[in-house]
Formats: structure tokens, C-alpha cells, sequence
């Protein structure tokens, strides 16, 4: 939805047809955010932006059931792999890692 707004593309041409989509409520607070942080030149087509995905997205209440499933299965195997390598090594740095690139 960011790189459509810097593209400055419709939702249509980002959402397709078939997609089946929700927004986090949180995602939409980080628009929000967004929205209020732009200058005077991109605040209101930023605010349709923002206004469009509410209307059209449905928007999905971000609580704590949601939170703690989203970041179960945000993890990759390769996430969960290199978290418990952390736990295995004594040097501040991964020791795949060569000195200085840390």
C-alpha cells in the first residue's frame, strides 16, 4: 500500500479481483501516522489513500490472539534456526560472520 501511494497507484490496481484481503487495525494506525506526518503537498492525497482502505478493505481488530499468532508463524525455519545459534556461540559476533562485519 506504501509503494502504491509513492507510485501514486488506485487501490484498484493494487488489490485484484480475486484477492482475498484484510487490513490489521494497527497497519491502519500506521497510515494514519503517515497521513500526519506528510507535508502540506502529500497530507490529503495520502488521507483519500488511508480513507479508501477503510472503505474498502475490511479491517481486522488487532489483538492480543491475533498478535501472538502473527508472530508464531512470522518465523521462518531459517528465523528459528539462527535464533537458537545464537544461543550456541560465546563471541559477541555469529561466528558464519567474519570479523568486523557485524
Amino acid at each position: 500500500m506504501v509503494a502504491g501511494e509513492r507510485e501514486r497507484l488506485r487501490l484498484d490496481d493494487l488489490i485484484g479481483d480475486e484477492d482475498d484481503v484484510t487490513v490489521a487495525a494497527i497497519t491502519v494506525a500506521e497510515l494514519l501516522v503517515g497521513v500526519e506526518l506528510a507535508d502540506a503537498t502529500n497530507q490529503s492525497r495520502r488521507r483519500v489513500l488511508v480513507d479508501s482502505i477503510v472503505a474498502t478493505i475490511p479491517v481486522e481488530d488487532y489483538d492480543l490472539d491475533v498478535t501472538r499468532s502473527h508472530a508464531s508463524c512470522s518465523l521462518t525455519p531459517t528465523d528459528r534456526v539462527v535464533a537458537g545459534a545464537r544461543t550456541t556461540w560465546s563471541s559477541p559476533q555469529p561466528p558464519w560472520l567474519g570479523a568486523g562485519s557485524w
